[in-house]
């Protein structure tokens, strides 16, 4: 039995409220920098608390810890104090069955990485990018995350899982007279093994991407695009992803009306799902920080509205079932509805068939950043304009942008193979929670029409 184990199997939770429950978590982080070939920090972290929560007649009632030293004694105040309250209590946990699940994938692992290693590996691949002249700026990190989380309730619910990964990420600038690119390559896994012999990727990927720095600017207007996985997937996330979790509904009837299951929003052959478990993805929860196990949730199946993403309460709330996505960023904050693995499932064509459909057009390749809910923007880092049904020259896009259902149902095409981006950098933001881990992705997606500039 793990410490965490010893420690929340200790719990008495028989202090007369409706409902309690104790998640205690374990993490440790390792940080380092690089700017332009100097190391600018090399940081380990630890960090071990607690986050307590007590139900009682209609309201809730938080406290986070910081040790893990004094839980009982912490919760019988906030039981105490909760039994003051005179409202009314809601049945939010009357069909919670008990259950135990137990999942440590990392935390037997027999050996880590040291510093010295990890300081070693992101010095030889930062390196490289010396090999390129026109790169003036350079920006080199890597990343480690290990977590363990114990989750315990009154309802004699028990849950205990753990989470590790691995990230190198570099970014670099092309400058050539008044010419600039800043462009990056990261890669991530939950094995530091498998982060060694990424030179020769590195390497072409600069290479390429020195084609940006004099390339032409994309002629603007509305033309069919191609969506890598990732641009595909932060497309799903951004646009589609926070539409689908429950906390936005609650209480808004119009919202609920917009967004009724059954009803057809997308193409066919479109169909997109959250899952956390899926083993090494940075979004990996397979259980939520309330105790749910993860469901793999259809959000769209086959164009139609089929899934909502839950935490207990909006589950109650909505009269549906918990999907496994109550989340928190960590011991300090509650949890509230979050994606974790959001994707587009695979489609039967194969990429160099969707190249060949479209005469005039974009392959969006990889990119920046995206936002929006109604309306989004992506702005895209690499672009390649496709002529003929061939890719050619790479040119520069700012921005695409699209209204969700018009995008949703312009979806021609999705490719036979389906990739997940990961990452430690960032995360997803929401009410004041950021960063969240979370990955993205799915096949390559043909969109009949998307406004370029």
């Amino acid at each position: 039995m793990s410490d965490l184990e010893k420690i929340i199997s200790s719990i008495d939770f028989k202090r007369g409220v409706d409902y309690c429950d104790v998640r205690i978590e374990k993490t440790d982080i390792t940080s380092i920098s690089m700017s332009n070939h100097e190391t600018t920090n090399a940081i380990e972290e630890s960090n071990t608390g607690a986050f307590l929560r007590v139900y009682n007649k209609g309201l809730w009632f938080y406290r986070s810890l910081s040790s893990t030293e004094d839980i009982q004694r912490e919760l019988d105040s906030l039981c105490s104090i909760a039994k003051t309250n005179s409202g009314k209590s809601l049945p939010l946990f009357d069909n919670i069955d008990a259950s135990s699940f137990e999942r440590f994938l990392y935390e037997k692992k027999e050996t880590l990485p040291s510093m010295s290693e990890k300081a070693s590996l992101l010095e030889s691949y930062d390196r490289l990018t010396g090999k390129f002249p026109k790169v003036r700026l350079t920006q080199s990190n890597y990343m480690d995350k290990r977590s363990s989380v114990a989750f315990l309730s009154s309802k004699n619910v028990r849950s205990f899982h753990d989470f590790l990964g691995y990230e190198v990420r570099i970014n670099y600038r092309f400058s050539e007279n008044d010419n600039t690119f800043n462009d990056m390559f990261s890669f991530y896994s939950d094995d530091f093994s498998k982060l060694s012999g990424r030179e020769n990727d590195i390497l072409e990927h600069i290479a390429e991407g020195e084609k940006f720095l004099n390339a032409d600017s994309a002629k603007p207007g509305a033309f069919p695009l191609i969506l890598s996985p990732a641009t595909a997937g932060v497309f799903a996330h951004e646009s589609f992803g926070h539409k689908s979790e429950a906390d936005f509904m609650v209480g808004d009837e119009k919202m609920k009306a917009e967004w009724s299951i059954g009803k057809r929003v997308g193409s066919s052959i479109l169909s997109i799902i959250d899952y956390g478990d899926i083993p090494g993805c940075s979004g990996y929860a397979p259980a939520d920080d309330e105790g749910s196990r993860s469901q793999k949730t259809y959000l769209i199946k086959n164009g139609i509205l089929s899934g909502r993403l839950h935490s207990l309460s909006t589950a109650y709330d909505l009269n549906e079932k918990p999907t496994g996505n109550g989340r928190a960023i960590s011991f300090e904050f509650q949890p509230i509805v979050r994606m974790t693995n959001t994707y587009i499932e695979k489609g039967d064509v194969k990429f160099d068939s969707l190249v060949e459909s479209v005469d005039k057009g974009y392959f969006i390749k990889s990119i920046k950043h995206g936002s929006g809910l109604s309306t989004f923007t992506i702005a895209p880092l690499r672009s390649y304009r496709i002529e003929n049904g061939k890719i050619k020259e790479p040119v520069k896009i700012n921005v695409i942008t699209g209204t969700i259902f018009e995008t949703l149902n312009d979806i021609e095409k999705v490719s036979d193979t389906v990739e997940l981006k990961s990452s430690l950098f960032g995360g997803c933001g929401k009410n004041e929670q950021y960063p969240l881990r979370v990955s993205f992705g799915g096949p390559h997606v043909l969109v009949r029409k998307m406004s370029v500039s």
